[in-house]
């Protein structure tokens, strides 16, 4: 890996804009690192999502609405990416005829007992030899991105959807 892609690795993948419209003073959450922001603008497939800030200008995580064409996107990314991963495979034999849970990275090392339904990004279905659907991911809207206990979904740190988003995962190494 050359200096510049290491560097690259370290740059922050989300970022936050301050926006004034007629609904009023908002942010918009962008899954783009500021250098690619700032070189090329800000693609509207990568924006998160808005919120509006707290009377102290914070983050309020009760009025984020996630922006629906960046959940088309994670879907063509399970559908097209995820899919392929080797583990789903093996836990879709123990779900044949169902559905597969995909649980949102941050929580995977928690010690629960029961998964809430807002750790669960979506499911895959299961045919009934135990096998993922082509293009079955269905996205759970009540998922939440960024959650107080359990912080920032972990998808939002992943560099391999990063790169999906941003056209650059079949280049990558």
């Amino acid at each position: 890996m050359t200096d510049t892609a290491k560097e690259k690795e370290k740059l922050p993948l989300l970022m936050v804009y301050e926006l004034d419209d007629t609904s009023g003073r908002h942010h918009v959450i962008c899954f783009q690192d500021p250098v690619l922001a700032g070189s090329v603008g800000v693609d509207v497939r990568t924006i998160v999502g808005r919120y509006f800030p707290t009377g102290e200008g914070r983050f309020d995580p009760a009025t984020f609405q996630f922006n629906t064409g960046f959940v088309l996107t994670l879907t063509d990314f399970m559908n097209q990416v995820v899919i392929e991963d080797p583990w789903l495979h093996q836990e879709a034999k123990h779900v044949a005829g169902g559905k597969l849970e995909v649980i949102d990275p941050r929580c995977v090392s928690a010690e629960l007992i029961e998964i809430p339904m807002t750790e669960i990004v979506g499911w895959f279905a299961v045919d009934e030899a135990g096998k993922i659907l082509r293009d079955s991911f269905l996205y759970n809207h009540n998922h939440v991105w960024f959650e107080p206990k359990f912080g920032t979904s972990g998808l939002l740190s992943l560099r391999t959807f990063y790169d999906f988003v941003h056209g650059t995962h079949k280049n990558r190494k």
